[in-house]
């Protein structure tokens, strides 16, 4: 049984577990990025590298700054959701996973597209609106979905088709 987007619709994550989801991975993009720095000032400390200092107080021009941050976060939410099929520690927690709009595992490219769409100023809260799907879910045409209860009711829909099957 192919899932679909009637399915997808009816177990759509809520906004408030998708607004846990942003706080949640936005720590975790925190803690990641504080990482490097401790690691990049490490680096510092044991080589004395001027390429590692210059590379240090570039990080304080705010445009390199805030590439630096939107490239980790790029990395984050693709690296994440491209290779646990569709699910960040946010997801993990909350036990929500991201599905294309038929309800399956999303392509490399929506995924992509996915986090591409995340670098626009604000997006983050565009799934707080009225239209209750963000900005990256509408551009990749991808869902979040509460997993378990999605999961299951496709498990019973296949169960029904192999009965019906057998009869």
């Amino acid at each position: 049984m192919k899932p679909n987007y009637k399915r997808v619709n009816r177990f759509k994550a809520s906004q408030m577990t998708r607004f846990y989801n942003l706080i949640i991975d936005s720590i975790f993009l925190f803690i990641l990025n504080y990482c490097i720095g401790m690691i990049i000032g490490l680096l510092y400390v044991l080589t004395n590298s001027m390429f590692i200092l210059k590379l240090i107080y570039s990080l304080e021009d705010k445009l390199i700054n805030w590439m630096f941050g939107a490239v980790t976060m790029i990395l984050y939410y693709f690296l994440f959701e491209y290779f646990s099929k569709g699910r960040t520690i946010g997801k993990l927690i909350t036990g929500t996973c991201v599905v294309d709009i038929n309800g399956l595992t999303p392509s490399r490219w929506e995924f992509f597209t996915r986090t591409l769409s995340r670098i626009v100023p604000f997006e983050a809260f565009s799934f707080l609106s009225s239209v209750d799907r963000g900005w990256h879910d509408r551009w990749s045409d991808t869902a979040v979905v509460q997993w378990k209860d999605y999961n299951e009711d496709i498990q019973q829909a296949v169960a029904l088709d192999e009965l019906g099957k057998s009869t």
